[in-house]
């Protein structure tokens, strides 16, 4: 018994350990971006919001934070896209094959740097290099792995025998889909948007290698800033990205405490 306490303790003290270790970095920058100096300190003399000011009335920044969300926005849903085709094929073929699965986790297992790389080559000679298009469908193959994934586990609670009643009731199966399974999925199918969303906002390698230099995305032109120089300023516009990844983590948390209220009503708003 008192092994098992003092492995239950180890664990924690283990767990906590990494995590201030993690959010150690997040915990400085946060309150230096609120100082007044030129330079980084911490903890400031002086709150001000100064550069957050200076960040956000700079069309620089505006611009790439612009490209960011551009890209995002692609990328989401064409992952999401992807995403629901496997889910509806996994519900209406038989489960999806482990050898695809495995093949489409290939971007969240490659090295990126490598990846980058090849794409460098190839779309240097293809002539599209800097392409915010080409970077988003790269964006959007990068996230695919977390959409059909979260897609393919809303599938399962889908009853396939669903279809096969509205279709013996004469439904076509493009109401079918409206009506029955995409409802039925319709939470999953945010959180898989969310999930790529985040997943572009946050991507620098691809953006530095194969992404638009005349208006770079914001974290490459972060990137870029800390080349030259490093100033508060860039604490800001990293604390808004991690507000901006804060909020869409609070909003998938949301939207999975409210999926099991969601199945447990009836149409009529009546609990089971």
């Amino acid at each position: 018994m008192k092994r098992g306490r003092l492995g239950q303790v180890a664990g924690w003290s283990g767990y906590a350990l990494v995590t201030a270790f993690l959010l150690l970095p997040v915990l400085i920058m946060i309150p230096a971006s609120f100082g007044s100096s030129e330079s980084l300190e911490f903890p400031p003399h002086q709150l001000s919001l100064r550069w957050y000011r200076e960040v956000l009335g700079d069309r620089n920044w505006l611009g790439s934070a612009g490209v960011s969300a551009r890209l995002a926005l692609l990328a989401g849903v064409v992952a999401t896209l992807i995403g629901v085709l496997l889910g509806l094929a996994h519900m209406r073929m038989g489960q999806v094959r482990a050898s695809l699965r495995a093949y489409l986790m290939l971007p969240m297992v490659a090295p990126h740097i490598v990846l980058a790389t090849g794409m460098f080559s190839l779309l240097l000679h293809a002539h599209l290099l800097g392409n915010q298009w080409v970077l988003g469908m790269i964006h959007a193959c990068l996230a695919v792995p977390l959409t059909m994934i979260v897609i393919l586990n809303a599938a399962d609670t889908v009853d396939p025998l669903l279809w096969t009643a509205a279709s013996t009731l004469g439904a076509r199966w493009w109401l079918i889909l409206k009506a029955v399974v995409l409802p039925s999925m319709a939470l999953s199918i945010v959180i898989a948007f969310v999930l790529a969303f985040v997943v572009s906002w946050d991507e620098v390698t691809f953006a530095v290698f194969v992404g638009p230099t005349a208006t770079p995305t914001l974290p490459s032109r972060m990137f870029s800033y800390l080349k030259e120089l490093i100033n508060p300023s860039l604490t800001a516009i990293a604390t808004l990205l991690l507000a901006v990844t804060f909020v869409a983590g609070a909003l998938v948390w949301l939207l999975k405490r409210l999926a099991p209220v969601r199945r447990g009503l009836q149409p009529d708003g009546v609990r089971e």
